[in-house]
């Protein structure tokens, strides 16, 4: 269970922070070494223990990882100076999705593009790149639905050249 002073790390996100306020909705506010404060899921983060081991801590059951493990999983989430990119792809975001419906993954998937965003306009980014895969369309959709509700963004589909045909760029005007 994490506490108000943990040390925890952001799994997709390759960052980490002090953890300020656990709230009972399971979202956790976490500040990062440049002092800027993130919500967070538990189930995103890593409690930094002293044995120099980290604790993935999930909502149902916890397991324990060798920091080797964590280092070894992908960071669908990329920084760049005025950019961030996102990959959507399922086998991106978690290591195993059996058992999953489509509908829990759709979901899944439209939560860390939320929390990405989210992100990308509180760093005060220009650009997001959504790669959300070609297959039938429905996360594209789904995502560009969502993007209706925010004002001052513009939509476009990312460069055929540098993403292939599944995926969206979005400007963000500050």
């Amino acid at each position: 269970m994490l506490e108000k002073g943990d040390i925890v790390s952001i799994i997709d996100d390759n960052a980490e922070g002090v953890v300020k306020q656990v709230n009972a909705d399971g979202t956790v506010i976490i500040e990062d070494d440049d002092g800027f404060e993130m919500v967070y899921e538990t189930r995103e983060l890593v409690k930094v223990n002293d044995e120099n081991h980290l604790q993935y801590d999930r909502s149902v059951n916890s397991t324990y990882l060798d920091k080797d493990d964590i280092n070894r999983k992908r960071n669908p989430v990329r920084h760049k100076k005025d950019l961030v990119e996102v990959d959507l792809h399922i086998e991106e975001l978690i290591d195993d999705h059996r058992g999953w419906t489509n509908a829990e993954i759709i979901e899944f998937q439209l939560e860390k593009f939320e929390k990405v965003l989210s992100s990308a306009f509180q760093t005060r980014k220009r650009k997001m790149i959504v790669i959300h895969g070609r297959g039938d369309g429905i996360l594209r959709h789904e995502i560009r639905k969502k993007l209706h509700d925010y004002p001052g963004i513009e939509v476009y589909d990312a460069s055929y050249k540098e993403y292939g045909q599944g995926a969206t760029e979005i400007l963000l005007h500050k």
